[in-house]
């Protein structure tokens, strides 16, 4: 018979000879104490919790409360835990494990100045308390308690200037509280130990890539590194860094941590997709399939093998790798590209026919694969099709909201308003904030009716909720043009071409130059966009239909 394990081993104090309890227990100590000891061997480590809390303010014994302390600790007792760490503290002040475990308490409950002040007696003695928990603390900058924190530190670290955990973990706070600055000055004065400077270069890189961005950080990782000796800690940080605005770097950094520790899934997953990004097939298809061997990041392996087959014209390989993709973030992105390339072969039906064949056997996703088979025949110029799809799928899902507004698209692409307007409105009577729905129900209004002050609080419902959103700012410049509005229209569709500068804004943009008088600002806008050599069918037609020469 199997007998049930008993965590004492894992959670029993560490008690020293001169330790031991020098004097006799009660019958009822006694008596608790092996109660409590059965119920940990039962695994009711409340009532343990119980009768050793209860003993240890009995007996004032600090072993007891020692050892109370840390059975609340693992039964997750965290009011006992606090209290029995208290009076094992005031039995044991002068103990060093008595004092870091009271302060790692109260640091947790919300009494981190607490804290602070039983680890700042340590300081006075040979002992050192530990201030690393004040690393972890979640406090807003600011905050009352964040603030108080800081300055109680800072009056500590003048005592004990060369105190190296008081100095970082204060670093830290600044850090917390917006005062970059001020925290990097401080990491500068710590004293260089061996066993402690990784910790003050990586957080001085963290600071500095907050201050001066990430070319900076890894600019001042490389010279340390220079210094310090090429560690794998900091090489990787730095490849990290590099990836954010160099990544032929940044492959080259990764590649080399892969020279050392060439099975590591996740530098592999960086180099893979980092070198995918750079065009370097041969070498993301390498670690790719690395990936598989050691068997991590299966799916998304699978999902940039078929990419890869993709651009090798190895079509074949590639819907072998897209339909190994497995539920996840890969799972619909593998799909699309599956479908488009089966319709690309000329074999649309198969791809509707896989399409079909998905939503029996992942239900959960069929509106994505009614949409995406939606997609698909729009793309190949089936405008009907795709409606028609739409309306199978709206009516076995009348409730999937993204159903209705791709429908709602369609609607306005075959000129029929009142069937926009109707999706859209109920959308909006399902999700009064859907952005999509308030944005294009305003500007579809705008182009389809005269109802302009009806379109301009739809759409400024919108851009309340997402302001710096360039089609949103397009549609309140457009809707402010045809209200007569014109130079509110200029500035907004300004605005809405530096974000977003396309063909549809920009043809908006000249049009509304060009009926204001400014002819020249028309025709220079033209010239800039032409010059960008995106497609412009809509600028065409708005220079074709106000005969800009």
């Amino acid at each position: 018979m199997d007998q049930k394990p008993s965590p004492r081993v894992s959670i029993a104090p560490a008690i020293s000879p001169e330790e031991e309890p020098n004097r006799p227990f009660d019958e009822q100590t006694l008596l608790n104490l092996l109660v409590a000891e059965f119920a940990i061997y039962d695994q009711d480590l409340r009532l343990a919790t119980d009768k050793y809390l209860h003993e240890a303010y009995a007996t004032q014994d600090p072993v007891i409360a020692a050892y109370a302390t840390r059975l609340a600790i693992y039964a997750n007792n965290k009011k006992a835990a606090l209290s029995a760490a208290q009076l094992w503290h005031q039995l044991s002040p002068e103990a060093l494990n008595a004092g870091n475990i009271f302060a790692d308490l109260l640091i947790q409950s919300g009494e981190a100045l607490h804290g602070l002040t039983i680890l700042a007696k340590y300081l006075e003695t040979e002992n050192e308390g530990s201030f690393n928990r004040f690393n972890q603390l979640n406090l807003a900058a600011g905050e009352r308690q964040l603030t108080e924190l800081i300055n109680a530190m800072q009056d500590l670290v003048e005592k004990h200037p060369k105190h190296f955990e008081l100095r970082f973990s204060l670093a830290v706070l600044l850090q917390k509280n917006q005062q970059a600055d001020q925290a990097l000055k401080l990491l500068t004065q710590l004293p260089k130990i061996d066993r402690q400077r990784t910790q003050v270069i990586t957080k001085s890189t963290e600071l500095i890539h907050q201050l001066k961005g990430p070319s900076e950080a890894a600019d001042y990782l490389r010279q340390h590194m220079k210094k310090t000796g090429a560690q794998f800690t900091l090489q990787h940080y730095r490849a990290k860094l590099l990836s954010q605005f160099n990544l032929l770097a940044a492959e080259q950094a990764f590649g080399q941590l892969l020279e050392t520790h060439s099975n590591d899934a996740n530098l592999l997953y960086s180099h893979a997709i980092i070198a995918f990004e750079n065009g370097n097939i041969t070498a993301a298809k390498k670690s790719f399939e690395q990936l598989q061997i050691v068997e991590r990041h299966i799916n998304a392996s699978y999902y940039y093998l078929g990419r890869i087959a993709q651009q090798e014209q190895q079509l074949g390989d590639a819907e072998h790798f897209f339909r190994q993709v497995g539920n996840g973030t890969f799972f619909m992105p593998a799909t699309q590209q599956l479908v488009k390339l089966q319709a690309s072969n000329g074999n649309i039906e198969k791809a509707r026919a896989y399409l079909t064949s998905l939503r029996k056997t992942t239900p959960d996703k069929a509106a994505q694969f009614w949409a995406l088979e939606a997609e698909l025949l729009r793309i190949h110029g089936n405008i009907g099709g795709a409606y028609s799809v739409l309306n199978q799928a709206i009516i076995a899902l009348p409730e999937q909201l993204m159903l209705r507004i791709e429908r709602a698209f369609l609607s306005e692409r075959l000129n029929n308003f009142t069937a926009t307007e109707n999706d859209l409105r109920f959308v909006l009577s399902r999700d009064s904030q859907n952005i999509t729905a308030l944005n294009a129900l305003g500007y579809t209004m705008t182009n389809n009716s005269s109802r302009f002050e009806e379109a301009l609080a739809l759409i400024s419902q919108a851009i309340a909720l997402r302001p710096d959103d360039g089609a949103i700012i397009d549609s309140l410049g457009w809707v402010q043009y045809h209200l007569g509005d014109r130079q509110a229209a200029i500035q907004n569709l300004e605005r809405a071409f530096k974000i977003l500068p396309d063909d549809e804004v920009a043809a908006h943009l000249i049009e509304v130059y060009w009926q204001n008088g400014d002819h020249y600002k028309a025709r220079r806008l033209i010239k800039k966009f032409k010059k960008t050599d995106s497609l412009m069918p809509r600028t065409d037609d708005i220079i074709e239909q106000l005969d800009i020469r």
